[in-house]
């Protein structure tokens, strides 16, 4: 297509001028030429250059590299990055939430070949002539004219000279930015830590003792993983932990983190693989010298214990490892859900912890290919050449090792809980994995102990035994033992709960009452739908969020942290006489004294500290219909005394998925009276506009900077400078972290109280922010919406009740489900797990399925929301984020079989239910983006809005098409990447397998939808439904084994047998089989699935070696 263009461009023309000259130094030499000579001179020079391209192929092979370099190798790849830059500028322009194709392909694939049409100087007429028997003649000479050759010469000299020159200035200066040694507390951005590397590890540490395991991309085939989590927070402190207790007394470690106080520990940097720290604490001296292998992904630390004083002492050495074994940035964003992946291996001769992530997998160029890899992670000690060491436990699970401690005091090393028996090995999947060996070293007087401690990765379990067995000087277990502890599955112990702690409903079953300390942890969602909203756990870490749970936290999310974890906010109230601080929170003071309670109720968590002299209570709520989560504190005195406290509201300001990443680009506004900051993150394409605090708190200080707020040096502090000193500390400090905080007195008289609001929410432009802060801030306000929240919840859940003879039945049905539906799926779209932040296309559809009796105008909404959803061709995305104006922001193509025909399912029930036949004539559009490649799973994107539109009842035909278009060699819906199990996304992947599910799910719509046409006159489509699933019932049919369906085909033809929960219930829902047939198969899945407690969704379970193999499953 491009060859007319081509054509014109490359005609002769008469007269050169200087861009004829289409090379990097040709260019420059061209440029000089005419600019130093005559016109007549120039086309001369000119003419020689083609005359003596045409007569020497050396020539023309440099200048084809000369072409090359500028035309294609810098023009052509400039304009895929300016393409891309304007690309994602006009989709930004168009209310794209996300990098995006905004220009259409013609557009682009013309801009990046442009450069191309660059024309050059072809010679004409008598020119021509002379050219063509002027290389004739020079052919026949040696070489061709000195002055030719030399002034190319030249030019190519002095380019060469110059990017000689950039390229060392640019090494000189990179050189100057890269210290040979550490400096900074870890996770400060200016902070550089120690590097130890060989190539295939690399173990960075700061200062402070915090540091990472890495292994590199020499190593493993694939991008590089971390073993253990990043330092990124000053204030959470991860590492490479070692402590030390001599029996009751302190427990401090090899660095300044966890532990602070106490002797600093000295850095040495010994070579660029080994490293030297020392410490000195109650009369002990602790060397550790760290060294990467010279050839091996691994890591030997040798610690020795020098007893400086004149009696033996008996000290407790424990390690602590944080697992990640995932690629760098992965577990920062969802730490819960990778840890759910992680299993851990204890084996204690030689004692080891060793670690698995179900999430990596091998390299394999084609997906359907890729299996778990079994690379592995390892954690392992033992005694050095001194000393009487001897291994007394391990814990592998985070809840048993911190108990209701932090890294700074856990559990297991003070005394309150106990860690695992050293003779308990195997594997566990705990879903909080951890590594921590405990020794205890007999130090004889001025006399010294050594412990051994080995890190690192390797390709399988065999092979990491083998490496700790050589580092440890140990012998190997056997192949048997091996193979014993590889295969014995561990006992989940639960996590140790405080004496009293319980979990109760009241009487109405409308509020659960949690104490912290129970074994399970407890958190609760509240959401409005605006979008706004909070998810709380009982010990009172709270997450704060607006518009995007996921793209836009308004305050860190750390409850894959668990109960241990540092709170992101907390209002603090300490006694101005006293000096006492508490909240009304556990976390994140931590106090044992007294009693602590959370109320979780619909739309409201009430957070209740009750002491002698004092009570707190804490009501969080998002008023329904307003952009803000609101907090009240009551603070009554019941002492006889007027009492003054020093209230001071702080809460880390995130407004991206992840502190690290909105770090340094927030902008910062404060109202002049103290009352309210405002935070705007211009780098956020999710989420537009201010986000604001605001208190009534008649505050003297208003703070931005969490350096000022919590203060400098402060990591192993409970209690803010802020707090502690009633004002910012006044050192200049960087704002390395951003926070809304605020501090001023409240005088509390004797027998009264008083009360004090905080709001968090985000708004619009800077003016819309200011005055519903002002708003917001008000108690009176506050007050009125609380009882509005609780009236908005009662009037949503009353419509619609049951009444069985189980009680707890009933309060999950009438209350529960449908106040989680609507305000953690619906709305909040988060949880404590894992936030999402997106809109799924089967999973919202599914969600408001109960709301067609609730809230039916609900269910109508996200039929027209999904239905703009879907693409021209029928098929939808799988998940999208809304963009800040309301359209369709990033986007999931997908190929598996079945989320578009939940659009027609939803749709005929609710019409069916309700009666709306009006919304099947609602008009909404459609959205394009590129189609998938064949073999590819899915594909993120933004998608643009179609021009086309259709109605409601065309977009469940368009959809239902889109599935008839793809059957297979059985005459069943291919499976593509999965269907509802989206586990299987590797059954059908190559276009061949076929999904028995999706077959049973499309009968049931095919019959339903042919009445459905039928009413609207729309017969011979009616027909041709009812034969198509007449045909799919009899391929259906087919699949019957004797005692169950089959669950799929797989693209190599084989079948997927195992009883399956998904294929015993549809074949009846769906109206496919018979009541005879029905009963068979429901009564022979649950003989099968059925357990005490659950049922289960499939039997036997899919591992590794499943043949066919499934996927994620």
């Amino acid at each position: 297509w491009m060859a007319p263009i081509i054509y014109t461009f490359l005609k002769s023309v008469p007269d050169p001028a200087w861009y004829n000259q289409d090379g990097l130094i040709r260019t420059g030499m061209a440029t000089l030429m005419q600019a130093t000579q005559s016109h007549q001179s120039f086309v001369d020079w000119s003419l020689a250059v083609f005359t003596a391209l045409l007569a020497y192929d050396w020539l023309r092979v440099l200048i084809w590299f000369d072409h090359m370099g500028l035309r294609v190798a810098t023009l052509v790849n400039l304009s895929f990055v300016g393409g891309d830059a304007l690309d994602e500028s006009s989709a930004r322009f168009l209310g794209k939430a996300q990098t995006s194709r905004a220009i259409p392909e013609g557009l682009r694939r013309f801009g990046t070949w442009m450069p191309l049409l660059l024309p050059f100087y072809i010679p004409a007429g008598a020119n021509w002539d002379k050219a063509w028997t002027g290389a004739e003649k020079l052919r026949a000479v040696a070489q061709p004219t000195l002055n030719l050759l030399l002034g190319y010469a030249v030019v190519a000299a002095a380019a060469a000279i110059i990017l000689a020159a950039l390229v060392l200035r640019r090494l000189a200066v990179t050189g100057k930015r890269a210290p040979a040694f550490g400096t900074g507390v870890g996770g400060l951005p200016d902070s550089r830590p120690f590097i130890l590397t060989n190539g295939y590890l690399t173990s960075e540490w700061y200062d402070d003792g915090q540091g990472v395991s890495r292994v590199e991309r020499n190593a493993r085939t694939g991008p590089q993983i971390d073993i253990t989590r990043q330092p990124d927070d000053p204030g959470q402190p991860r590492g490479k932990f070692v402590y030390f207790r001599e029996g009751d007394g302190d427990l401090w470690s090899l660095g300044a983190a966890p532990i602070s106080g106490g002797e600093p520990t000295k850095l040495q940097r010994l070579s660029p693989t080994r490293l030297f720290l020392t410490r000195t604490m109650h009369g002990l001296r602790v060397e550790a010298t760290i060294e990467v292998v010279e050839t091996e992904a691994v890591e030997v630390t040798r610690v020795k214990i020098v007893n400086l004083e004149n009696r033996p002492r008996r000290i407790t050495v424990a390690t602590l490892r944080e697992w990640v074994v995932n690629e760098t940035g992965v577990e920062r964003r969802d730490a819960a859900y990778n840890a759910l992946h992680v299993g851990t291996w204890f084996m204690n001769a030689p004692a080891a912890i060793i670690a698995q992530n179900r999430l990596l997998k091998t390299p394999q160029l084609r997906q359907s290919q890729r299996r778990m890899s079994h690379e592995v992670a390892f954690h392992a000690a033992g005694p050095g050449e001194t000393g009487d060491v001897r291994l007394v436990g391990y814990e592998d699970m985070k809840s048993r090792f911190y108990g209701m401690g932090t890294s700074a005091d856990p559990d297991a090393l003070l005394g309150r809980a106990k860690m695992r028996d050293v003779v308990d090995d195997g594997l566990l999947y705990s879903f909080e994995p951890c590594g921590s060996l405990a020794f205890e070293a007999r130090v004889a007087p001025e006399s010294a102990a050594e412990i051994v401690i080995v890190d690192g990765w390797a390709r399988d379990f065999s092979a990491a035994i083998d490496a700790i067995a050589r580092h440890l000087n140990a012998d190997a277990p056997a192949a048997e033992e091996l193979a014993r502890v590889e295969t014995r599955v561990r006992t989940l112990l639960p996590a140790p709960a405080l004496p009293g702690a319980s979990a109760t409903f009241s009487a109405d079953g409308k509020t659960l009452t949690v104490t912290p300390g129970l074994p399970r942890p407890y958190a609760h969602v509240i959401a409005n739908n605006h979008g706004a909203g909070a998810v709380m756990t009982a010990e009172g870490d709270i997450f704060s969020f607006a518009i995007n749970a996921r793209q836009n936290s308004l305050t860190p999310f750390r409850m894959g942290e668990g109960r241990f974890g540092p709170a992101g906010q907390a209002i603090y109230v300490r006694d101005m006489g006293s000096g006492d601080t508490d909240c009304a929170t556990f976390a994140p003071l931590r106090r044992m004294d007294g009693k602590y309670e959370a109320e979780f109720g619909l739309g409201a968590v009430v957070y209740r500290r009750t002491r002698p002299d004092l009570d707190l209570e804490m009501t969080v709520f998002a008023p329904p219909g307003r952009a803000c989560e609101t907090k009240i504190l009551r603070i009554v005195n019941k002492t006889a005394s007027d009492r003054i406290f020093n209230v001071v509201p702080i809460a880390e300001i995130a407004l991206d998925e992840t502190m690290v990443e909105s770090q340094g680009s927030i902008q910062i506004r404060a109202d002049d009276n103290g009352s309210a900051l405002y935070f705007r993150n211009p780098k956020n394409h999710f989420a537009k506009g201010w986000a604001f605090a605001s208190t009534s708190l008649a505050a003297e200080f208003a703070e931005s900077s969490r350096e000022r707020a919590v203060g400098r040096d402060r990591s192993g502090a409970v209690v803010p400078y802020m707090v502690e000193h009633s004002h910012p500390e006044l050192a200049n400090q960087p704002r390395q972290r951003t926070v809304a905080a605020f501090c001023g007195p409240v005088e509390v008289k004797a027998g009264g109280e008083a009360k004090i609001v905080f709001s968090l929410g985000q708004t619009g432009g800077l003016e819309e922010a200011a005055h519903f802060a002002e708003v917001a801030r008000g108690v009176g306000w506050a007050e009125r919406m609380l009882v509005e929240t609780k009236n908005f919840w009662t009037d949503t859940l009353a419509v619609l009740r049951i009444e069985t003879n189980k009680p707890e039945f009933d309060r999950l049905v009438n209350d529960w489900l449908p106040y989680q539906l609507l305000a953690s799926r619906l709305w909040g779209r988060t949880g404590p797990a894992q936030r999402s932040g997106a809109t799924g296309y089967r999973d919202q559809l599914q969600d408001v399925l109960p709301l067609t009796f609730l809230a039916p105008e609900l269910t109508r909404r996200q039929l027209l929301l999904h239905a703009a959803r879907q693409f021209i061709e029928g098929d939808a995305v799988k998940w999208w984020h809304t963009a800040p104006g309301g359209g369709t922001g990033l986007g999931d193509r997908t190929i598996a079989s079945d989320p578009h025909l939940w659009l027609p399912f939803v749709t005929l029930r609710y019409v069916a239910a309700t009666g709306d036949d009006a919304v099947l004539d609602v008009e909404t559009g459609f959205i394009e983006t590129a189609a998938l490649p064949k073999g590819v799973e899915s594909n993120a994107d933004v998608p643009l809005p179609s021009r086309e539109s259709a109605k409601l009842f065309d977009h469940c035909r368009l959809a239902i098409e889109w599935a008839l278009a793809r059957f297979g060699r059985n005459g069943l819906p291919l499976m593509g990447a999965g269907d509802w199990d989206d586990g299987m996304n590797l059954i059908g992947l190559e276009g061949r397998g076929e999904s028995v599910w999706v077959g049973f799910f499309l009968h049931g719509i095919l019959v339903d939808f042919a009445k459905l046409c039928e009413k609207r006159g729309k017969r011979a489509l009616a027909a041709r439904y009812r034969d198509t699933a007449e045909k799919l019932r009899a391929a259906l049919d087919k699949c019957w084994r004797g005692d169950r369906y089959l669950r799929a085909f797989a693209d190599s033809g084989k079948e997927v047998t195992p009883m399956s929960a998904m294929v015993s219930s549809w074949p009846v829902i769906s109206g496919a089989v018979d009541f005879s047939r029905g009963v068979e198969c429901v009564e022979s899945a649950l003989s099968v699935l059925e357990r005490p407690d659950r049922i289960l969704l499939v039997h036997p379970h899919y591992d590794e070696q499943s043949d066919p193999f499934p996927g994620r499953s």
